[in-house]
Protein backbone atom coordinates (compact mmCIF):
# COMPACT_ATOMS: atom_id res chain seq x y z
CA UNK A 1 0.00 0.00 0.00
CA UNK A 2 1.32 3.42 -0.94
CA UNK A 3 -0.21 6.85 -0.85
CA UNK A 4 -0.33 10.20 0.83
CA UNK A 5 -2.31 11.70 3.68
CA UNK A 6 -2.52 15.50 3.64
CA UNK A 7 -3.93 16.94 6.86
CA UNK A 8 -5.37 20.43 6.32
CA UNK A 9 -6.79 22.73 9.00
CA UNK A 10 -10.35 21.98 7.82
CA UNK A 11 -10.19 18.60 6.04
CA UNK A 12 -8.11 15.57 5.05
CA UNK A 13 -7.06 14.28 1.66
CA UNK A 14 -6.10 10.62 1.73
CA UNK A 15 -4.70 9.01 -1.40
CA UNK A 16 -4.53 5.23 -1.11
CA UNK A 17 -2.85 3.14 -3.78
CA UNK A 18 -3.46 -0.54 -3.21
CA UNK A 19 -5.42 -3.55 -4.38
CA UNK A 20 -9.17 -3.38 -4.94
CA UNK A 21 -9.73 -5.54 -1.86
CA UNK A 22 -7.80 -3.15 0.37
CA UNK A 23 -9.62 -0.12 -1.07
CA UNK A 24 -13.01 -1.73 -0.48
CA UNK A 25 -11.91 -2.70 3.03
CA UNK A 26 -10.93 0.91 3.77
CA UNK A 27 -14.34 2.11 2.57
CA UNK A 28 -16.06 -0.48 4.78
CA UNK A 29 -14.00 0.68 7.75
CA UNK A 30 -14.92 4.32 7.03
CA UNK A 31 -18.60 3.39 6.84
CA UNK A 32 -18.38 1.45 10.11
CA UNK A 33 -16.54 4.31 11.84
CA UNK A 34 -19.20 6.81 10.76
CA UNK A 35 -21.91 4.67 12.31
CA UNK A 36 -20.14 4.57 15.69
CA UNK A 37 -21.20 7.11 18.35
CA UNK A 38 -17.70 8.61 18.35
CA UNK A 39 -17.49 8.68 14.53
CA UNK A 40 -18.37 12.38 14.36
CA UNK A 41 -14.79 13.31 13.49
CA UNK A 42 -15.48 11.89 10.02
CA UNK A 43 -18.06 14.49 9.19
CA UNK A 44 -18.70 13.89 5.49
CA UNK A 45 -16.11 11.78 3.68
CA UNK A 46 -16.37 11.62 -0.10
CA UNK A 47 -14.85 9.33 -2.70
CA UNK A 48 -13.23 11.46 -5.40
CA UNK A 49 -11.80 8.69 -7.57
CA UNK A 50 -11.36 4.93 -7.46
CA UNK A 51 -9.21 3.43 -10.19
CA UNK A 52 -8.91 -0.34 -10.13
CA UNK A 53 -6.20 -0.68 -12.73
CA UNK A 54 -3.89 2.33 -12.72
CA UNK A 55 -0.89 2.29 -15.05
CA UNK A 56 1.49 3.22 -12.24
CA UNK A 57 1.50 4.48 -8.70
CA UNK A 58 1.79 8.18 -8.00
CA UNK A 59 3.63 7.63 -4.72
CA UNK A 60 6.32 5.03 -4.06
CA UNK A 61 5.69 4.87 -0.31
CA UNK A 62 3.02 5.94 2.16
CA UNK A 63 3.62 9.29 3.84
CA UNK A 64 1.77 12.16 5.42
CA UNK A 65 2.06 15.90 5.86
CA UNK A 66 0.32 18.20 8.33
CA UNK A 67 -0.29 21.49 6.56
CA UNK A 68 -0.39 24.75 8.45
CA UNK A 69 -2.77 27.57 7.50
CA UNK A 70 0.14 29.82 6.50
CA UNK A 71 1.37 27.22 3.96
CA UNK A 72 -1.78 27.82 1.94
CA UNK A 73 -1.48 31.56 1.49
CA UNK A 74 -3.20 32.52 -1.73
CA UNK A 75 -4.92 29.14 -1.85
CA UNK A 76 -8.40 30.55 -2.26
CA UNK A 77 -7.72 33.42 -4.68
CA UNK A 78 -8.78 31.60 -7.84
CA UNK A 79 -11.70 29.60 -6.44
CA UNK A 80 -13.37 32.04 -4.07
CA UNK A 81 -15.51 33.85 -6.59
CA UNK A 82 -15.72 31.30 -9.39
CA UNK A 83 -18.31 28.54 -9.26
CA UNK A 84 -16.56 25.57 -10.84
CA UNK A 85 -18.22 22.35 -11.90
CA UNK A 86 -17.47 19.20 -9.94
CA UNK A 87 -15.59 17.78 -12.92
CA UNK A 88 -13.28 20.80 -13.06
CA UNK A 89 -12.63 20.63 -9.31
CA UNK A 90 -11.82 16.90 -9.48
CA UNK A 91 -9.49 17.56 -12.41
CA UNK A 92 -7.76 20.29 -10.37
CA UNK A 93 -7.13 17.82 -7.53
CA UNK A 94 -5.92 15.06 -9.85
CA UNK A 95 -3.72 17.48 -11.79
CA UNK A 96 -2.14 18.82 -8.59
CA UNK A 97 -1.47 15.26 -7.38
CA UNK A 98 0.09 14.38 -10.73
CA UNK A 99 2.39 17.44 -10.54
CA UNK A 100 3.37 16.54 -6.98
CA UNK A 101 4.07 12.96 -8.03
CA UNK A 102 6.22 14.08 -10.96
CA UNK A 103 8.16 16.44 -8.70
CA UNK A 104 8.72 13.64 -6.17
CA UNK A 105 9.94 11.30 -8.89
CA UNK A 106 12.51 13.81 -10.10
CA UNK A 107 13.70 14.99 -6.69
CA UNK A 108 13.52 11.58 -4.93
CA UNK A 109 12.46 13.46 -1.79
CA UNK A 110 9.63 12.79 0.66
CA UNK A 111 6.36 14.70 0.13
CA UNK A 112 6.67 16.67 3.36
CA UNK A 113 9.94 18.33 2.42
CA UNK A 114 8.83 18.92 -1.18
CA UNK A 115 5.64 20.62 -0.02
CA UNK A 116 7.64 22.77 2.41
CA UNK A 117 9.96 23.87 -0.40
CA UNK A 118 7.28 24.16 -3.11
CA UNK A 119 3.95 25.17 -1.55
CA UNK A 120 2.48 25.69 -5.03
CA UNK A 121 2.31 21.87 -5.24
CA UNK A 122 -0.15 21.70 -2.33
CA UNK A 123 -3.61 20.56 -3.40
CA UNK A 124 -5.96 23.48 -2.78
CA UNK A 125 -7.89 23.27 0.48
CA UNK A 126 -10.53 25.53 -1.07
CA UNK A 127 -11.10 23.02 -3.87
CA UNK A 128 -11.29 20.14 -1.39
CA UNK A 129 -13.81 22.00 0.75
CA UNK A 130 -15.94 22.68 -2.33
CA UNK A 131 -15.78 19.02 -3.34
CA UNK A 132 -16.94 17.93 0.10
CA UNK A 133 -20.19 19.85 -0.47
CA UNK A 134 -20.93 18.25 -3.84
CA UNK A 135 -23.69 15.65 -4.00
CA UNK A 136 -22.22 14.18 -7.21
CA UNK A 137 -19.41 12.62 -5.20
CA UNK A 138 -20.37 9.49 -3.33
CA UNK A 139 -19.96 8.78 0.34
CA UNK A 140 -18.09 5.58 1.19
CA UNK A 141 -21.43 3.94 1.98
CA UNK A 142 -22.95 4.96 -1.37
CA UNK A 143 -19.87 3.73 -3.21
CA UNK A 144 -20.02 0.36 -1.45
CA UNK A 145 -23.74 0.02 -2.22
CA UNK A 146 -23.06 0.63 -5.90
CA UNK A 147 -20.02 -1.67 -5.83
CA UNK A 148 -22.01 -4.51 -4.26
CA UNK A 149 -25.11 -4.08 -6.45
CA UNK A 150 -25.53 -6.47 -9.36
CA UNK A 151 -25.43 -5.05 -12.85
CA UNK A 152 -28.81 -4.98 -14.53
CA UNK A 153 -28.01 -5.94 -18.08
CA UNK A 154 -30.88 -6.35 -20.50
CA UNK A 155 -29.88 -9.35 -22.56
CA UNK A 156 -32.07 -8.62 -25.59
CA UNK A 157 -31.27 -4.91 -25.82
CA UNK A 158 -28.62 -5.50 -28.48
CA UNK A 159 -31.08 -7.46 -30.61
CA UNK A 160 -33.65 -4.68 -30.34
CA UNK A 161 -31.12 -2.05 -31.42
CA UNK A 162 -29.99 -4.19 -34.36
CA UNK A 163 -33.55 -4.80 -35.48
CA UNK A 164 -34.35 -1.07 -35.29
CA UNK A 165 -31.26 -0.27 -37.32
CA UNK A 166 -32.34 -2.58 -40.14
CA UNK A 167 -35.83 -1.09 -40.48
Amino acid sequence: MTGLLLIYPSCLLHIIESSRDVLVSVLKDLTDMQQQPDGAFLEAPKVVLMAHNPQSRLFQQWSYKVLEADQMAGDSKRFEEEEESTEILVCCVLSALQKLSEHLEVSKAVPGSVLDESPELIVSQTVLNKLLTRDELQTPQQHLQMYNSPLNIIMNAGQLIRSLATL
